[in-house]
């Protein structure tokens, strides 16, 4: 269509031109006129079709739209690599932490195991220490003193004389 529209712009500046050429030489001022309007209507077709197709040309547009694809494709392929990549790295410390704690829970343990022997240890010879001693002091007769005085009652304190008369009139006071 664009080499049409050339072509009709350029035969109609012919014909423009040569009637004007016609008009000069015979001196004829409507073909002149004629020519003149001719060429500058052949000038508006062809300058308007460059502006139509400055203005609907679209080929700079699409190459940034498709330049722009492009990258937004990249840069999704990298999005979706990192995300998956973050994946595998969160797994792997989530795994990392698993595996520490059990550790920690086994080191626990055994630590727990030896603190429970040696306290039994210890406690065992405490044991042995306490009925060691509770021998020696029944041995030695310290103990057959002790039977006595579980039987003494304590007495109370002696009443003040003049205790009856204040109870006896509720007035008066005890020092």
């Amino acid at each position: 269509m664009r080499h049409r529209t050339y072509t009709a712009a350029g035969a109609i500046l012919a014909s423009g031109a040569t009637l004007v050429v016609l008009g000069l030489v015979r001196s004829a001022t409507p073909e002149t006129l004629t020519g003149v309007v001719l060429c500058i209507s052949a000038q508006m077709l062809a300058c308007m079709r460059i502006i139509y197709r400055w203005v609907t040309d679209t080929s700079v547009v699409r190459a940034a739209l498709l330049g722009s694809k492009q990258r937004h494709d990249e840069e999704a392929a990298k999005h979706a690599a990192g995300l998956i990549a973050l994946t595998a790295e969160t797994e792997r410390v989530r795994q990392e932490g698993i595996a520490g704690a059990r550790r920690r829970d086994a080191a626990l343990a055994a630590e727990r195991a030896q603190l429970e022997a040696a306290f039994e240890e210890k406690r065992a010879t405490l044991i042995s220490q306490a009925i060691e001693t509770g021998v020696q002091l029944e041995r030695s007769g310290a103990l057959e003193a002790v039977v006595d005085r579980a039987r003494v009652i304590v007495p109370f304190p002696a009443q003040p004389a003049d205790y009856e008369r204040a109870r006896g009139r509720g007035r008066d006071v005890i020092p």
